[in-house]
């Protein structure tokens, strides 16, 4: 049982696989608190080893992609290019498939954005509309088919044939 949340930063640097285990059971099962902030940490916590368990990799990544009280907080893409480098290292194949569906999810939820962001400007005033259907038809939007079958119902026949006729590039 740790008292402070140096004491597992510590464990975790300790260069021991034991320790640095007993760490990530620790955090694995410990409830969000506002009272223990853990220092980020990242693959570098098993530079030292040529062998890591499966069942050590994943407590590893859930812990990183769940664990709300790192401060300062570790940003998304840290995130993933954390557990990008333990694949290479250990070729964990339960980390590579969490890892792109982390990417898969982070994809959709900018698609799921782009098109609402873009039906509020449909929304808009005429000259707002226009302005953004010239942008939609000049760009890479017209390739990515999940925004335009979301804003194709707002769309009237002309607007719709006006983006299916976009000059080639």
């Amino acid at each position: 049982m740790y008292t402070n949340s140096e004491d597992i930063y510590l464990d975790l640097h300790s260069k021991n696989m034991e320790k640095i285990a007993k760490a990530l059971e620790f955090l694995e099962g410990f409830e969000y608190s506002e009272n223990y902030y853990i220092k980020p940490f990242g693959a570098e916590i098993f530079a030292f080893f040529e062998n890591a368990s499966e069942d050590m990799q994943m407590k590893f990544f859930w812990i990183l992609r769940d664990y709300h009280n790192f401060r300062p907080k570790i940003a998304e893409d840290k995130k993933i290019q954390t557990f990008v480098d333990l694949f290479l290292k250990y070729g964990c194949r339960r980390v590579a498939f969490e890892t792109a569906l982390i990417e898969k999810q982070i994809k959709q939820k900018t698609e799921e954005i782009i098109a609402y962001f873009i039906s509020c400007l449909l929304d808009g005033k005429k000259e707002v509309r226009t302005s953004t259907l010239i942008f939609i038809r000049g760009s890479s939007i017209m390739s990515n088919n999940n925004i335009i079958e979301y804003i194709l119902p707002q769309l009237e026949q002309s607007e719709k044939d006006y983006l299916k006729n976009r000059p080639l590039r």
